[in-house]
C-alpha cells in the first residue's frame, strides 16, 4: 500500500520560518504494533520508496488573471475548463508544454506564427505552461483555472 504525503503546505511555512523547521517525522496512528517500510534495497522494485518532488521555477509568472495572460508573445487565456492558447502575437513558432502541477504532461506541441490551440476538460487547478522559442532558453508560467 502506498502513502502520499502533501507536504506543501509545511514546506512553505520552513521557507517563510526556517525556525519551524525541524523536518518531518512518520508516526504509527493506527493502534498497529508495527509499520514496515520497504528499503530502496527491496527486491520488489514496486515496492521501494520513492520521492517525487514537483516545484514551480520561481522566475514563474503565476496568473489567475480572467482576461489570461501574455507568455514570450503567446497569448494565454482560460476557458471555462480549459485554455487558449493564441500565436499571433509570436515571432517564431514555439514549443509549448501544459501539465497538471503534480507533473503530469497534458499538452505538447509546437505552435507557429498565427497558430492557435483550444485545450479543454482540464477543470480547476493550477497548471503549468512552458513555452520555449527555438532560440532562447524555456519560460514557466503557472494559471490557475477556478
Amino acid at each position: 500500500m502506498w502513502v502520499k504525503y502533501n507536504v506543501l503546505s509545511p514546506v512553505q511555512e520552513f521557507v517563510k520560518n526556517p525556525a519551524v523547521n525541524f523536518g518531518f517525522m512518520i508516526v504509527n496512528t493506527s493502534g498497529a504494533q508495527e509499520i514496515d517500510f520497504p528499503s530502496s534495497e527491496n527486491a520488489s522494485e514496486e515496492l521501494r520508496p520513492r520521492l517525487t518532488v514537483s516545484y514551480t521555477d520561481p522566475n514563474a509568472v503565476i496568473s489567475s488573471a480572467p482576461a489570461g495572460m501574455r507568455h514570450n508573445g503567446l497569448i494565454i487565456r482560460k476557458q471555462r475548463h480549459g485554455l487558449s492558447l493564441d500565436g499571433s502575437n509570436i515571432s517564431s513558432p514555439v514549443e509549448v508544454t501544459v501539465s497538471s502541477f503534480d507533473g503530469k504532461r497534458l499538452f505538447h506541441d509546437r505552435l507557429t506564427v498565427g497558430g492557435q490551440r483550444q485545450l479543454s476538460g482540464l477543470g480547476k487547478g493550477v497548471y503549468i505552461i512552458s513555452v520555449k522559442e527555438q532560440s532562447r532558453q524555456q519560460r514557466t508560467a503557472a494559471m490557475l483555472i477556478h
